[in-house]
């Protein structure tokens, strides 16, 4: 990351080595002497945030910004904002319909549902603490189940392995999907609910698990 205070009214040298810094960043060296306008949708979405950065702005607005991105694309210009946030002390507003994308970019989080603000609190709360189905799932997958007739949300990382009791939460083991760092475990519950739970293994030989909520 270029070293400065000011992007504004730089010298050459400054300017060359922040432009050349920002089109590596979105990756659009390959098309750096193109006009705008021939770019495609996503290259121009990544040009519209290359140039936004450019500004050093005190206030960043950012509406939908990773929607055209792939997932190794999205996490490096993320990690790029963040650090530029906390050295230049900057402001970010992000827009987004995926909750997931802005779990770590954001301080606090404004969620608006049918144009009204349903709840203000910090990410750690909205992901293991909603207050609905419908908000849970705007952060990720989530599990509901009932016990003893009050419905619980869960995770699909809260949960610890247990030997068959019984407090324990009866599960059948349907299938697994593997996801890179995890395997995604498929269960049914003993009324019937389909649950999902991440762990490193197949959980094939699970019959029972205790739900662990995390603060």
């Amino acid at each position: 990351m270029v070293k400065r205070e000011k992007a504004l009214y730089l010298p050459r040298q400054e300017r060359d080595e922040l432009v050349a810094e920002l089109i590596d960043l979105v990756e659009l060296d390959h098309v750096k002497s193109h006009k705008a306008l021939i770019l495609s949708g996503g290259e121009q979405q990544r040009l519209c945030l290359a140039r936004a950065l450019a500004c050093e702005p005190k206030i960043l607005l950012l509406d939908e910004p990773f929607v055209h991105l792939d997932g190794r694309l999205r996490s490096k210009i993320s990690t790029y904002i963040l650090k530029l946030k906390k050295k230049r002390k900057m402001g970010i507003i992000l827009v987004s319909h995926d909750g997931s994308e802005v779990l770590s970019l954001a301080n606090k989080i404004i969620h608006f549902d049918k144009g009204q603000i349903k709840r203000i609190d910090s990410p750690q709360n909205f992901y293991f603490n909603s207050n609905s189905l419908k908000e849970a799932e705007l952060f990720g997958d989530v599990n509901k189940v009932k016990i003893g007739g009050k419905s619980i949300l869960f995770r699909p990382n809260e949960f610890e392995l247990t030997k068959p009791t019984k407090l324990g939460l009866k599960v059948k083991f349907i299938e697994s999907d593997f996801s890179g760092a995890y395997f995604v475990n498929h269960f049914l519950t003993q009324n019937k609910e389909k649950i999902r739970l991440y762990h490193t293994e197949i959980l094939n030989e699970t019959k029972e698990i205790s739900i662990k909520k995390r603060n």
